[in-house]
This record gives C-alpha cells, sequence and structure tokens, in this order.
C-alpha cells in the first residue's frame, strides 16, 4: 500500500474508456492520408506522415495537458481498460453496470425489512409497557404526567445533544433538500465520466452500509430518539395498528399490510435518501440519511478529484480542500439539524459517518471491485502483471489523519518488488525502443547502399553506352577518312 508516483503509472480504467491512438510503423511510415500512395524517394525512404502519436518530423508527440497532471491519479484508459472493452461483449459490459445497482438496491430492501421487523418488535413492546402503566396508575389526576414522566427516563440520555440545547423546530427542507442532491450529482458525474470504479466502489459500500444497518436494528432494539410518545404521534395509523396487531403475522392479510409497508420503506428510501419514512419507521440503528449523505459525498469528492487531476498543483490543492470543505460541511449540518430535531441519537450519526468513511476506503471492497471490472477478460490478466490491483481514497476530512490524504494504491507484491519489476519493463521498454532503432538504421543504411548501387549501375550503364556511341562514331569517321585518302589515291 502506498502512494503512486508519476514514473509508475498505475494501470487500469477509470470508468473503462479506452484512450490513446494507434502506433506507426517501422521506418518513419505513417497511416498516410487522403491523398493515396506516395512512393519513396531514390534512397528508398518513404514521406512521414504525422498521426495521433508522432509529429510531422517523425518523433514522439507530447501531450501537453498531462504535463502538470496528479501522479495519484488514474489516467482515463490505459492498456487494462482496452483489453477489457475488447474482450467484453456490449451486454457483458451492460451488466457490470447493472449488477452493482441490483446488489445496492437488494440491500436496501434487506434493510426494510430490519427495520420493520425492530419497529414492530419496538412498539409491541412500548405498547404493552404503556398498557401496564396505564393499569398501574390508575385514574389519579396526574397519572398521566406520572406515566410519560416514566417513559421519558427510559429513554437513552443523549449528552451531546443535551448540550446543544433544548429540542428545537429547526427548518430541515433546506438541508434535506441540498442533502438530496449529492446522490444526483454523483449519479451525474458517473455517468458523465463513465467511470464505472467509482460507480462500483460506490454500490459496494453502500450495499454493506445497507445491510449492516438492517442487521443492527433487528439484532439490538434501540428506542426511538424522539421518545415513545413523539413516535406514537408520528406513525401513520394504519401503521401503528398493524404494529400493535400481535396476530398480523399469523394472518394472510396481515402478512400483506407487512409487506406492503416493508415495500413502501424501500422506495422512501431509494427515492428520498432515507429522509421520508418518519410514519413507518421508529427503530434505531446507526443513521441511514447520514450513511447516505456520506457515501455518495464520498463519491462526489472521488469524482472531482479525478475532474481536477490536470490543473496546476496550486490550484489542485485548492479545488481538492474547497470541495472537501463544502461536502464536509454538509454533512455536519445535516447531521447537527437531525441532533437538535431529536431525529438521531450523537451515537448513531458518529457510527454512521465512521462505518463510511472506513467501507468506502476499504482495501477489501477496492481489491473486489478491481478484481469485478476486469472479470469475464482473460486476457487482462497479462496486462495486470505488476500493475496495482485496486485504490483506496483518503479524504482530507478523515480527522487526525487529514496530513496523510490523497489516494494510495494496492499491490500483492513488496514495494521492492514492483520497484524491481517496473525497472525491468522500463529497461526492456528501453532495448526494445534501441532495438527497434538499430533496426530501423540498418534498413535505412541498406535502402540506401541498395540505391546507391543501383545508381552506379545505372551510372555505368549509361557510361558504357555512351563509350559504345563514342567508339562506333570514331570508327565510321576513321573510315570516312581512310577511304577518302583511298579515292585520292586512285585519281
Amino acid at each position: 500500500l502506498g502512494p503512486a508516483r508519476h514514473d509508475q503509472a498505475p494501470s487500469g480504467a477509470v470508468g473503462l474508456t479506452a484512450s490513446g491512438g494507434g502506433a506507426t510503423g517501422g521506418g518513419g511510415r505513417g497511416r498516410g492520408d487522403a491523398g493515396g500512395y506516395h512512393p519513396a524517394d531514390p534512397y528508398g525512404n518513404f514521406p512521414g506522415f504525422p498521426d495521433e502519436d508522432t509529429t510531422e518530423a517523425g518523433g514522439r508527440r507530447i501531450d501537453y495537458d498531462e504535463l502538470e497532471h496528479d501522479p495519484s491519479e488514474r489516467k482515463p484508459g490505459g492498456p487494462v481498460a482496452e483489453v477489457v472493452l475488447r474482450c467484453l461483449t456490449p451486454q457483458a459490459y451492460r451488466q457490470k453496470w447493472l449488477l452493482p445497482l441490483a446488489a445496492f438496491l437488494t440491500a436496501l430492501f434487506l434493510q426494510s425489512i430490519g427495520l420493520y421487523l425492530a419497529t414492530r418488535r419496538y412498539v409491541a413492546w412500548m405498547s404493552r409497557l404503556d398498557d401496564r402503566l396505564r393499569l398501574s396508575t390508575g385514574r389519579e389526576e396526574d397519572a398521566d404526567a406520572r406515566r410519560r414522566h416514566i417513559l421519558e427516563r427510559l429513554r437513552p440520555r443523549d449528552n451531546f445533544a443535551a448540550l446543544l440545547g433544548a429540542p428545537r423546530d429547526v427548518q430541515e427542507e433546506l438541508i434535506d433538500l441540498l442533502a438530496w442532491c449529492v446522490p444526483i450529482v454523483w449519479l451525474a458525474l458517473c455517468l458523465n465520466s463513465r467511470s464505472l470504479r467509482l460507480w462500483c466502489r460506490t454500490l459496494a459500500a453502500g450495499s454493506a452500509l445497507a445491510i449492516l444497518k438492517g442487521l443492527l436494528a433487528w439484532a439490538t432494539l434501540v428506542p426511538d430518539s424522539a421518545g415513545w410518545e413523539a413516535c406514537h404521534d408520528r406513525l401513520e395509523s394504519h401503521a401503528l395498528a398493524h404494529f400493535q396487531d400481535p396476530g398480523a403475522g399469523r394472518s394472510v392479510l396481515g402478512v400483506l399490510e407487512g409487506v406492503s409497508i416493508v415495500l413502501r420503506i424501500w422506495v422512501s428510501d431509494v427515492f428520498t435518501g432515507m429522509r421520508g419514512k418518519q410514519g413507518l419507521v421508529c427503530s434505531n440503528s446507526f443513521s441511514g440519511p447520514t450513511y447516505f449523505c456520506v457515501l455518495f459525498s464520498l463519491g462526489v469528492f472521488d469524482a472531482l478529484r479525478t475532474k481536477v487531476r490536470r490543473v496546476k498543483p496550486m490550484f489542485r490543492t485548492a479545488a481538492h480542500i474547497a470541495f472537501s470543505a463544502a461536502l464536509a460541511g454538509l454533512v455536519l449540518f445535516d447531521a447537527y439539524v437531525d441532533l437538535v430535531n431529536e431525529r438521531q441519537y450523537t451515537m448513531d450519526v458518529v457510527v454512521a459517518i465512521a462505518l463510511s468513511l472506513l467501507l468506502y476506503s476499504s482495501p477489501i471492497i477496492a481489491i473486489g471491485v478491481d478484481s469485478f471490472m476486469v472479470r469475464g477478460a482473460p486476457r487482462a490478466a497479462e496486462h495486470k502483471e505488476g500493475a496495482d490491483v485496486g485504490d483506496v481514497l483518503v479524504p482530507p476530512c478523515c480527522i487526525p489523519f487529514c496530513w496523510s490524504h490523497g489516494r494510495y494504491f494496492l499491490y500483492t507484491r513488496s514495494a521492492e518488488e514492483i520497484e524491481g519489476m517496473r525497472r525491468i519493463q522500463v529497461e526492456g521498454a528501453k532495448m526494445a525502443e534501441d532495438f527497434l532503432a538499430e533496426q530501423e538504421e540498418g534498413t535505412r543504411q541498406l535502402l540506401e547502399l541498395e540505391a546507391s548501387i543501383e545508381s552506379v549501375k545505372q551510372r555505368t550503364q549509361v557510361r558504357e553506352r555512351q563509350e559504345a556511341s563514342e567508339a562506333e562514331r570514331h570508327l565510321m569517321e576513321m573510315t570516312f577518312e581512310v577511304q577518302r585518302a583511298h579515292e585520292l589515291r586512285v585519281e
């Protein structure tokens, strides 16, 4: 586990989006253009044509946008992403998006079942206790006040909430709307960047939190933070009657009504971020609205870190601080409103924040997400050799570890082995480039030599034809002179 360095270029895709251009051929050849075929010059050299990876001079094209990039963030695309995209069918690729969503919705449904069972036990318990208190106090004038006083003393004491002052009606609509917008922003960022890793990581952590909340709510009964009287007044009349009916679980009508309540809790959790079920649930576990807000705030911060990876370091750091401060302020203010309005215990809020941070930054989830992303692409294993098997994000709000914030990449081998393998890969790549350059230089010299030989051969043939023509002309002149001298003697 260690932060990525600039020269390591961690593999893997952000969202499995392939990028990068094709390679050029040897001997300085390009892909050509719309002009068609271009012949070689007299020395056997082909003209070079620039493409995505080469300049007009034939050199490597520099991506100036990557000169200031954050070395701890993944560059979109990569060899593993390209292999996975080539190996997966469109249907398999869609399944990688749909399976995490299905798992998250199923976990929320199981959470709804746990909250339903816990609320039913709590209402039945408090109703029996309330009835006994009514019988024991009789019809005295202060009987109702004494009964309420006894029920109030049965409620756990929240010391931190007491320090904040008496319960007061703080307006919840605005903060609930802002908190509800966080998952919407996260969804827009995921779809815009097609970040499958972010999608799977967030929904996997959310699934674990939902199952854990439902299990703990059923396993340990915690009284409602506002008290039994507030719970009794808040519950819908038909839901309260269902929870108070001891035979509801033994009749078909009661089971159907229970299923309808579970479905209503589930739909409310999905579409309101666990903020619209106050008339159906009274039991407490760690805070659902808080963990929902924290989880998707972490996802938004994760996505925004990737968005500013190519910004200059000073502005990038300022952006990280601004994003984390805004999201942390939203989470804390949302928790404050829940505490002063007695919607949650302090314990519930703190545990929800801690569990959300721990599960989102869990190495187990990171490794599982990485394995899920490359599953179904056998050739990806070749490109994953020596690469990371996932990453964890430590946000700046992780007090007292805020100074160690950043993204850390996970490897199955020691740092020395990874550095050695990367050194060997770099040296091998350099040797391959040198060999290719030597091969190209040898090919160029061979073509030049062949062109020179051909040129000498052509010049020799021309010279021979010229000498033959000159000799023939000289012979004809001599013949003409001899013939003329012979004619003069005869005369």
